[in-house]
């Protein structure tokens, strides 16, 4: 390292380029990265874009905490920066972005280590002959059961899975909640406990922290999902080219055959409207006046916008309320002899609505004629329910 290169050069110049440039070399470098972009899936596997955004992150985090200006005032040296940022400002930041985006997993591989180093059911192996190196790294250190005789071996860690597979797979706690109440409990130190020694009694073997929390991970019910894109790319592991998730969205629209089928039943109920209108006009002995007035009846009871009452209708109409009764009823009466399915009804009703409208156009505007008489009855405003109101209200 020269000195122009050295950090407290870079710090008592000011060189902001030269010191983002370092720490990229850091961080490119760090052990905990692997880590942080496995967790990351596919679509972010060991991309320059990861190592820029964490360095971008890790630069302004010791801005904000006003570090580089410390270093200088504590007169630390470059080992002195070095070891700091390695050891602890560059793990935090993973930790912390390893919280965010899996805080269930994380909470429960942490309360794994803790149990770990805290129970009198574990006990550490690190020291023991021809295992002095897993002194280092957490993740690294060697356990195993307390009964244990120290000449217990390490199994591979591809039968581990096998040889677990007797294991009970433990129940989400949903009934508890953690801290603040944010969280839940998911599972209890107890029962987690349990689970390790269960895992260490099916596989009668070492194991380093690593391995202990990807074994209790697989026999609990974790949720850390979370939403991507559809046109999210995905890098695969040999080429470097990046390609687009292959995942098929349904499609919602209707098949051709359905389409086909709708249009017929569409057909065949403007045909049907067609033939109520017709059996209408039989009904009042086709005799035009009588049925112009049945289908303004019809119209403003069943399908003008215009909610009224039916003296209003028959006032609009220039006819007796009577009149507007004895036509509504008519026209229920051939209404509730149709049985059609549910959804037929609204193509139906949309039909007759279509062919009552073109002939209410054809009539004209309404003409008032006589105002209805004191004495004579108003009846209650139409509820103006659909066409097939009239044919359920019958059935009840």
């Amino acid at each position: 390292m020269t000195e122009k290169s050295s950090w407290v050069k870079l710090l008592e110049e000011g060189d902001a380029a030269g010191l983002w440039e370092k720490l990229y070399c850091l961080v490119v470098h760090h052990n905990a990265m692997k880590s942080f972009f496995a967790s990351h899936g596919p679509s972010r596997h060991w991309t320059r874009d990861g190592y820029l955004d964490i360095t971008q992150d890790l630069f302004v985090r010791l801005l904000e905490k006003n570090r580089w200006q410390f270093y200088l005032d504590a007169n630390y040296t470059d080992g002195n920066i070095e070891h700091e940022l390695q050891h602890l400002e560059i793990p935090n930041l993973i930790s912390l972005e390893l919280r965010k985006r899996h805080p269930e997993a994380f909470r429960i591989a942490r309360r794994v280590s803790d149990i770990l180093k805290t129970s009198p059911e574990f006990k550490y192996y690190g020291s023991a002959p021809g295992r002095s190196q897993a002194s280092g790294r957490l993740v690294s250190r060697i356990y195993g059961l307390a009964p244990w005789l120290s000449s217990t071996t390490m199994k591979e860690e591809s039968e581990l899975p096998d040889l677990i597979k007797t294991v009970s797979f433990r129940m989400r706690e949903t009934r508890r909640s953690g801290r603040g109440n944010s969280s839940q409990i998911i599972i209890s130190n107890k029962a987690l406990c349990q689970l390790m020694v269960d895992i260490f009694n099916a596989t009668e073997s070492l194991m380093d922290v690593r391995t202990v929390r990807l074994l209790a991970l697989s026999k609990i019910a974790i949720e850390d999902s979370r939403f991507i894109s559809i046109d999210d790319q995905i890098a695969p592991q040999r080429t470097g080219e990046c390609q687009p998730y292959r995942i098929e969205v349904v499609d919602k629209r209707p098949t051709p055959e359905a389409v086909l089928l709708d249009g017929e039943v569409a057909r065949e109920l403007e045909f049907f409207a067609d033939t109520l209108l017709g059996k209408l006009k039989q009904g009042v002995r086709n005799k035009p006046k009588r049925f112009r007035k049945l289908v303004r009846v019809v119209w403003h009871c069943y399908f003008d916008p215009v909610a009224r009452s039916q003296g209003e209708i028959a006032g609009l109409i220039g006819v007796s309320d009577s009149l507007v009764c004895h036509y509504r009823k008519l026209f229920d009466s051939y209404v509730m002899k149709i049985d059609l399915p549910v959804e037929q009804w609204v193509i139906l009703n949309r039909s007759l609505e279509t062919k009552l409208a073109s002939i209410m156009s054809e009539i004209g505007p309404d003409q008032v004629g006589r105002d209805t008489k004191p004495g004579n009855r108003i009846s209650p405003p139409c509820d103006r329910p659909m066409v097939r109101s009239a044919r359920a209200g019958a059935r009840n």
